[in-house]
């Protein structure tokens, strides 16, 4: 007999964050659509460069089509998306962009085909593209809240942080390698089926019934300018918010600093070839895919606006010192400590603003963040590419290096940030 009738105790056995996230149907449907769209810009970016750069022998086209012409558009349509995000349904905007996106790597197969790719026709196929990208990222981005428990919300976010950070350097060296095997056309030709399968794989998903981003049908919708400047608003004028958009712009300058210093570093001032570029650039992947998988193990974390500041500054260093490193394997080190504190941020920072943001804010808020991350990098890529004329890549990234240690001061500075 047990005593009151209660059966004897037995110890209870729960799972893993991770593992309790992953059996949900509808996140992992939404991981999957997630995972191969990043797969396919990835990919898509490098296409569109080699095509370019086989065309016209020219390296400053081959920037053009693979950085402006896909980066542009975050900078043009992100605001607008996260507005209509908090307007219409979610899912069936995915929907909608994935079926464009489609349509878009379709055509750029039929003109590779045909031998017509043009420079003029790359751009404006890899705009097009740049436009569904820009729609997607944020509105997915605003779909994780909707899909777990408030417990498992670093969990969320880490995992699909961590399909679009290997994802998208998996999308880059899968299709190098189709390009060579099948060439350009039945590669676009691969990459649109794959579009087409990231779109099906958001029909099965069904939200958390209390967390519905749509407004009802009864509700009254205010015009598209003024929900564009009511999510600027929210966000730029209430901390910790507005500290948060700032150190995604940190991250953005860092990744861009990253794309095009790191290469000009490697050939010029250390020696080497385009291979052992890239592997600068690619090194910074592992880092953060480590400290991604370590964050959504952690669903319970705490003192995450600390460790955020911690992140920021620990850039700083790594930046200077692979300016000023006269060895490749010193830099490569560096370069894959780098993505350590990287992956703090990218995790961390996008946790705080969403816990901060209420749900009928949050395709705007996230589509500013958005903008701060991910549209800035085509002026910042143009800043650099001033900057080099300038200086030399490795001051280039040492300068860079101490505008991120003042930003960074100022955000530590911000008790709002340090609370969280």
């Amino acid at each position: 007999m047990t005593d009151g009738g209660n059966p004897p105790a037995a110890v209870v056995r729960t799972r893993h964050p991770i593992a309790e996230v992953m059996a949900d149907p509808s996140y992992r449907a939404f991981w999957l659509s997630s995972f191969l769209s990043s797969i396919i810009f990835g990919g898509a970016r490098f296409a569109w460069v080699w095509v370019v750069l086989e065309a016209t022998d020219s390296a400053a086209d081959a920037a053009l089509a693979g950085g402006i012409a896909l980066g542009l558009p975050n900078l043009l349509f992100s605001l607008p998306a996260g507005a209509y995000a908090d307007r219409f349904d979610r899912r069936r905007m995915v929907l909608a962009a994935s079926a464009f996106a489609t349509a878009v790597l379709m055509v750029a197969a039929a003109l590779a085909a045909v031998d017509r790719l043009t420079l003029m026709a790359a751009l404006v196929t890899a705009f097009a593209l740049g436009i569904t990208v820009s729609i997607v990222q944020p509105v997915q981005t605003a779909m994780v809240p909707q899909l777990v428990p408030p417990r498992l919300h670093l969990t969320g976010i880490a995992l699909q942080n961590l399909s679009l950070q290997s994802s998208f350097f998996v999308g880059s060296l899968v299709t190098g390698a189709l390009i060579q095997l099948t060439g350009a056309a039945a590669t676009f030709l691969i990459l649109a089926a794959l579009q087409a399968a990231s779109g099906l794989f958001m029909l099965p998903i069904r939200f958390r019934a209390a967390d519905s981003a749509a407004p009802g049908p009864g509700a009254a919708r205010p015009t598209l300018r003024r929900s564009i400047s009511d999510g600027l608003s929210y966000t730029l004028r209430h901390q910790p918010l507005r500290s948060l958009a700032i150190a995604n712009f940190v991250i953005g300058l860092v990744s861009a600093s990253t794309a095009i210093l790191l290469p000009e570093v490697a050939r010029d001032e250390l020696g080497k070839g385009a291979f052992a570029a890239s592997a600068l650039v690619a090194g910074i992947i592992p880092g953060m895919v480590i400290t991604t998988f370590w964050l959504a193990s952690k669903p319970g974390l705490g003192g995450r606006g600390r460790l955020a500041i911690v992140g920021l500054f620990s850039v700083v260093p790594l930046m200077v010192i692979s300016g000023l490193s006269k060895s490749y394997w010193l830099t490569l080190g560096n370069v894959l400590f780098w993505g350590v504190p990287m992956g703090f941020m990218a995790t961390l920072l996008r946790q705080l603003t969403q816990e901060a943001t209420s749900q009928e804010m949050m395709g705007r808020v996230m589509s500013v963040v958005h903008l701060f991350s991910r549209g800035t990098l085509p002026v910042a890529s143009l800043g650099l590419l001033f900057l080099t004329k300038a200086l030399p890549a490795h001051d280039g990234l040492v300068v860079v290096g101490c505008g991120v240690a003042l930003i960074s001061t100022g955000i530590a500075s911000t008790p709002a940030v340090r609370r969280l």
